[in-house]
């Protein structure tokens, strides 16, 4: 499963491991695993908290593409809160390779 950025119809975001999926109705959707949605924290600040926590949603929930807006993959270290915070610990390491400030010699 990918993680993925979910802007609902509805206003809300969510992040979660994702399927696409057909339910037992024949219904084109998504497959959401372990859902959090964002939420403000502070000035500027955004924190993720579970999705409707006093469901079983964090098995797993369903969601028909009427109800999404788009889908997105969200900067590594947003990735890596969630990861780490509902996933059980794994971080993705950065991509960016660092390289040394060179200067020509005169």
């Amino acid at each position: 499963m990918k993680v993925q950025l979910i802007a609902l119809k509805t206003g809300e975001q969510l992040i979660a491991e994702y399927q696409s999926q057909v339910n037992e109705f024949g219904q084109d959707g998504v497959f959401l695993k372990k859902p959090a949605i964002l939420v403000p924290a502070g000035e500027k600040g955004i924190g993720i908290a579970p999705w409707m926590p006093y469901t079983k949603a964090n098995q797993g929930v369903f969601l028909k593409h009427e109800a999404i807006n788009f889908m997105v993959e969200p900067v590594d270290e947003l990735k890596n809160h969630y990861t780490g915070s509902f996933v059980g610990g794994l971080v993705v390491p950065s991509s960016e390779v660092a390289t040394p400030q060179l200067q020509l010699a005169e």
